[in-house]
Protein backbone atom coordinates (compact mmCIF):
# COMPACT_ATOMS: atom_id res chain seq x y z
CA UNK A 1 0.00 0.00 0.00
CA UNK A 2 2.97 2.42 0.83
CA UNK A 3 4.90 1.19 -2.20
CA UNK A 4 1.32 2.07 -4.41
CA UNK A 5 1.39 5.99 -2.91
CA UNK A 6 5.16 6.50 -3.43
CA UNK A 7 4.63 5.70 -7.06
CA UNK A 8 1.29 7.53 -7.42
CA UNK A 9 3.01 10.31 -5.85
CA UNK A 10 6.25 9.99 -8.29
CA UNK A 11 3.80 10.11 -11.13
CA UNK A 12 1.67 13.24 -10.06
CA UNK A 13 4.76 15.07 -10.02
CA UNK A 14 5.85 14.13 -13.37
CA UNK A 15 3.01 15.45 -14.39
CA UNK A 16 3.16 18.18 -12.57
CA UNK A 17 6.57 18.91 -13.92
CA UNK A 18 6.19 18.34 -17.72
CA UNK A 19 2.61 20.65 -17.28
CA UNK A 20 4.69 23.31 -15.57
CA UNK A 21 6.78 23.85 -18.54
CA UNK A 22 3.96 24.27 -21.18
CA UNK A 23 2.16 27.07 -19.13
CA UNK A 24 5.05 29.52 -18.67
CA UNK A 25 3.96 33.06 -19.70
CA UNK A 26 5.88 34.56 -22.31
CA UNK A 27 4.83 38.36 -22.31
CA UNK A 28 5.95 41.64 -24.09
CA UNK A 29 5.49 44.31 -22.81
CA UNK A 30 5.88 47.83 -24.76
CA UNK A 31 5.82 51.17 -23.29
CA UNK A 32 5.46 54.39 -25.31
CA UNK A 33 5.84 58.22 -24.19
CA UNK A 34 4.30 60.50 -26.76
CA UNK A 35 5.05 64.36 -27.22
CA UNK A 36 1.86 65.10 -25.22
CA UNK A 37 3.15 63.03 -22.20
CA UNK A 38 0.37 60.26 -22.31
CA UNK A 39 2.38 56.80 -21.60
CA UNK A 40 1.28 53.60 -23.85
CA UNK A 41 1.40 50.57 -22.32
CA UNK A 42 1.30 47.20 -25.12
CA UNK A 43 1.24 44.27 -23.34
CA UNK A 44 1.40 40.73 -25.91
CA UNK A 45 0.90 37.07 -24.43
CA UNK A 46 3.30 35.46 -27.21
CA UNK A 47 1.78 32.06 -26.84
CA UNK A 48 -1.45 32.96 -27.54
CA UNK A 49 -1.22 35.67 -29.15
CA UNK A 50 -3.84 37.60 -26.92
CA UNK A 51 -2.89 41.51 -27.08
CA UNK A 52 -4.39 44.24 -24.85
CA UNK A 53 -3.30 47.60 -24.28
CA UNK A 54 -3.83 50.81 -22.15
CA UNK A 55 -3.26 54.90 -22.45
CA UNK A 56 -2.20 56.41 -19.17
CA UNK A 57 -2.99 60.17 -19.37
CA UNK A 58 -1.71 62.41 -16.69
CA UNK A 59 -4.42 63.90 -13.89
CA UNK A 60 -2.17 66.71 -13.29
CA UNK A 61 -0.29 69.23 -14.91
CA UNK A 62 -1.43 71.89 -17.57
CA UNK A 63 -4.57 71.28 -19.88
CA UNK A 64 -4.43 70.74 -23.48
CA UNK A 65 -4.99 74.72 -23.92
CA UNK A 66 -2.40 75.87 -21.36
CA UNK A 67 0.23 73.77 -23.45
CA UNK A 68 -1.08 74.73 -26.69
CA UNK A 69 -0.85 78.56 -25.48
CA UNK A 70 2.77 77.77 -24.05
CA UNK A 71 4.02 76.36 -27.66
CA UNK A 72 2.26 79.67 -29.38
CA UNK A 73 4.12 82.11 -27.15
CA UNK A 74 7.64 79.56 -27.35
CA UNK A 75 7.04 80.04 -30.90
CA UNK A 76 6.29 83.90 -30.92
CA UNK A 77 8.98 84.61 -28.95
CA UNK A 78 11.57 82.90 -31.34
CA UNK A 79 13.45 81.10 -28.53
CA UNK A 80 12.22 77.35 -29.26
CA UNK A 81 14.25 75.30 -31.04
Amino acid sequence: MAKDAVAWRASSWARFKRSRRVFVPRIEVTFLIDANGILNVNARDERTGREHSVDVKPSYGLTDDESSECLKRLSISGTGS
